[in-house]
């Protein structure tokens, strides 16, 4: 009966250190993309079902880097996915004046027309 108790309290402390773990990510990521947004890259970002829609500047997503465009999108994964794998979807990034595709991620790696 005390393994027992002592089991269950390790494991409820392991998730809640887990929890605490996964909150201090998700608040990173929320700061790295307010970041991007602030910076004007960013116009608009919508949840739909099965994938994630981002909208860019042009100029400034044609102004940086593959390695930039790559942790853009893995910060936007990161709050989808914090804690969480099962919840990875596609990332569609647009254009915001053409609307015309220029990015897909599909969790471990971007593509750019």
């Amino acid at each position: 009966m005390h393994r027992t108790v002592i089991l269950v309290l390790a494991l409820l402390l392991s998730a809640a250190a887990a929890a605490q773990e996964n909150m201090a990510k998700a608040e990173q990521c929320q700061a790295k993309l307010k970041m991007a947004n602030d910076a004007g890259l960013i116009v608009d970002l919508k949840l739909q079902p099965g994938f994630v829609r981002v909208v860019v500047n042009r100029d400034a997503w044609r102004g940086m880097t593959f390695d930039q465009k790559t942790g853009l999108v893995e910060t936007v994964e990161c709050l989808i996915t914090v804690g969480d794998a099962s919840k990875a979807a596609l990332i569609n990034v647009f254009d915001h004046i053409d609307n015309k595709l220029v990015g897909k991620y599909n969790g471990n790696r971007l593509t750019v027309p």
